[in-house]
């Protein structure tokens, strides 16, 4: 993890890094990147600059997406898109994710009062679901400390060798039932949830300090998705449901089983 960085500055540095390839290239190259996937990453964050903060923003910028999904799918890995990564699964949209990770930021100021002037942000993230890790280091670059749940173990190694080569220190991972959390690591300013659910599974809630956040795609009754931000106050959840998503479905450890009996895919 890097020294703190104050948004002021965070700002001029992107300011002056999408002036042109040259000069983004020269401040957010990494030893995984050529010069095909810093073009390709430049034109992302042109197309996302209006859409998220500058915070999240500059974290998009530093890592290198190419290098969390398979070797066969790195040709569209800065596309705006979902990509699959195995095991019915998939890295989320860079925009979907760019939106969740800012409900966080703004519910952590606005709830919690934690400030978001300087990165990385001093909040303890709970991420359920590392699945290929993007978004893990996402949160790494943004939050003082992060722990990710993932349940299946195939997606958990590949994810941890890739984090672990980008050196993040501020980071826990585990494998296990999502749905049981992280109680070591506890307690929780905000959680941030990568697949979809009908209701928080208690243990979570209980996991969540009071005024926390919580971040997620909820499924209603009538099986449509949308993203949830809900807050914690005492006992009570208050939810506010923003826009329509679509996620994969939160897994069960026996559906995980029948997953890998019926196709073992490694990346």
């Amino acid at each position: 993890m890097r020294g703190k960085l104050h948004i002021s500055d965070l700002k001029e540095i992107l300011e002056r890094a999408l002036t042109s390839l040259e000069v983004f290239s020269e401040i957010f190259s990494t030893s995984y990147d050529t010069p095909e996937t810093l073009q390709e990453r430049y034109s992302l964050i042109h197309e996302l600059k209006y859409e998220l903060s500058p915070i999240t923003l500059y974290a998009f910028s530093k890592v290198p997406r190419h290098i969390f999904v398979p070797a066969d799918l790195q040709s569209f890995a800065y596309l705006n898109k979902p990509l699959p990564i195995g095991f019915k699964q998939t890295v989320s949209q860079p925009l979907m994710i760019g939106i969740m990770v800012d409900e966080l930021i703004k519910g952590l100021e606005e709830n919690l009062n934690i400030p978001s002037k300087l990165i990385p942000i001093p909040a303890n993230i709970l991420e359920i679901g590392t699945g290929s890790g993007y978004q893990t280091a996402i949160l790494c670059e943004i939050f003082e400390r992060v722990s990710s749940v993932e349940i299946i173990p195939e997606l958990l190694n590949r994810a941890k060798e890739v984090l672990r080569s980008l050196g993040y220190e501020n980071l826990s991972l585990r494998l296990g039932d999502g749905r049981k959390g992280f109680k070591e690591n506890s307690p929780f300013h905000g959680i941030i949830i990568s697949a979809a659910l009908k209701e928080i599974p208690e243990e979570l809630v209980k996991q969540l300090t009071n005024r926390g956040v919580i971040v997620t795609p909820l499924e209603d009754k009538f099986g449509w998705q949308y993203l949830g931000v809900i807050y914690k106050t005492g006992e009570r959840l208050e939810v506010m449901r923003k826009g329509g998503v679509s996620f994969v479905k939160f897994l069960s450890p026996e559906e995980v089983e029948k997953i890998r009996r019926g196709k073992r895919e490694v990346l």
